[in-house]
């Protein structure tokens, strides 16, 4: 049986909005909803709902995993959320092949994108870590 601290988070311990990888893709998802809403109708729902989706996405999986408050769980789901990230490369890459963002916007959202990219490397890496020590602990 689980004690309620291996399940919830007491206030003084960190949760998921405390994580910076978590942070900067919430302003990434941000900042790609802005971008993409004033599109035309047939690229919102083509490309525009592809991007969207994925940068979505990857706040949403870092913190499905750090609610579960398992180190496997957060592991998973950081490895999902990098998942995401490659999506969102590849996807806004195509925007800008087919000119629907201009070189300042590419710029600016993939200057973020590689930021978020670096961070989610070293949340995996530290969840990687963890996830190892506790089945040692096991």
């Amino acid at each position: 049986m689980m004690a309620e601290t291996d399940t919830v988070p007491l206030p003084h311990e960190r949760t998921y909005r405390d994580l910076d990888a978590w942070s900067h893709a919430m302003t990434l998802a941000e900042e790609t909803l802005r971008t993409t809403r004033p599109w035309r109708a047939s690229d919102q729902f083509s490309i525009g709902l592809q991007l969207r989706r994925a940068a979505i996405s990857i706040p949403s999986n870092i913190a499905e995993g750090y609610s579960r408050r398992s180190p496997a769980a957060a592991r998973n789901h950081v490895a999902i959320a990098l998942g995401s990230h490659g999506e969102f490369e590849t996807q806004l890459e195509l925007a800008r092949r087919c000119a629907l963002v201009d070189e300042a916007t590419h710029l600016r959202l993939s200057t973020q994108c590689a930021l978020v990219g670096k961070l989610l490397s070293g949340l995996y890496r530290s969840a990687v870590k963890s996830a190892e020590g506790s089945t040692r602990r096991s």
